[in-house]
C-alpha cells in the first residue's frame, strides 16, 4: 500500500521499519510521561486506547513498558490504601 510512494523496495522497507521502531519505542514512553502528570491522565488513557487500535507496535512497546514499570507503579503511583495487588493479566494494568 505504501510502496508506490518510494522509488525502490529497499527504501520502502527501511522507512517502514524505522516508522515501526519509533512508534513502538517513543509513543509508549510519551504516554507514560503523560500519565505522570495528574491533569493529563485522562488524555493518556484516551491516546493509549486509540493507539492500541491503530498501531500494533505501540501495543508491544506499551506492554513491555508496563511490565517493566509494574513494581514502580505499584509502589509510587497507586493508592497505598488499596490492598489488592494488580497483576500483569488484570484489566487495570
Amino acid at each position: 500500500m505504501i510502496l508506490p510512494i518510494f522509488k525502490n523496495d529497499g527504501s520502502s522497507q527501511l522507512y517502514s521499519y524505522l516508522f515501526h521502531v519509533l512508534t513502538g519505542t517513543m509513543l509508549p514512553f510519551i504516554v507514560w510521561l503523560l500519565k505522570l502528570v495528574e491533569s493529563y491522565k485522562s488524555v493518556a488513557t484516551l491516546v493509549t486506547w486509540i493507539l492500541r487500535i491503530f498501531c500494533p507496535t505501540f501495543c508491544l512497546g506499551n506492554g513491555l513498558l508496563n511490565i517493566g514499570n509494574s513494581e514502580l507503579d505499584a509502589r509510587f503511583f497507586r493508592d497505598l490504601s488499596v490492598t489488592k495487588r494488580i497483576g500483569a493479566w488484570d484489566a487495570e494494568f
